[in-house]
């Protein structure tokens, strides 16, 4: 009577969340075209015109970038005398990066590897597998050690 008494709000918080891995992974698996589709776009150019596009546009906004970051440092466009023009131009390209960045992240398709419970389910028997392969190789290593050092006599010949 006490086992049964204890189980079952367990079996009941396990059942719930295993419910709700379920919602999420249904959630997760009906945006995955999108996803994938912005993956691509951002990081295949030659996936399609939009993201080539896209490409060179972020290329161009590197360069641009780095232009009025050397051009800001240059002491006759130094100290506030042009900051009307470069601030706003530094907050336009910290905000399309912070933008691609943010994008990059979210469709990354390794995103939620953590709710992949036969991913982590199949690395578990890997890493397990490996380490019974590791043991074992040590097991027999040992016992070939120890079959040469009594074939020997246990004596080192010179």
């Amino acid at each position: 009577a006490e086992g049964g008494s204890g189980s079952a709000p367990r079996e009941k918080k396990a059942k719930k969340q295993a419910l709700l891995r379920r919602q999420t992974m249904k959630k997760l698996e009906s945006h995955a075209p999108v996803r994938e589709k912005i993956w691509q776009l951002l990081n295949e150019p030659t996936s399609g015109t939009g993201a080539l596009v896209w490409a060179v546009l972020i290329m161009m906004l590197i360069f641009f970038s780095t232009i009025t970051f050397v051009m800001e440092s240059m002491p006759m466009m130094c100290c506030g005398r042009y900051d009307r023009f470069f601030k706003p131009l530094e907050a336009f390209f910290i905000a399309i990066f912070t933008f691609e960045y943010a994008m990059r992240f979210i469709s990354c398709p390794w995103y939620f590897p953590m709710l992949d419970r036969d991913r982590a389910l199949r690395h578990a028997k890997r890493d397990r597998e490996a380490q019974e392969a590791r043991e074992s190789g040590a097991v027999m290593i040992a016992r070939l050690a120890s079959t040469d050092s009594s074939e020997s006599g246990g004596s080192v010949e010179s």
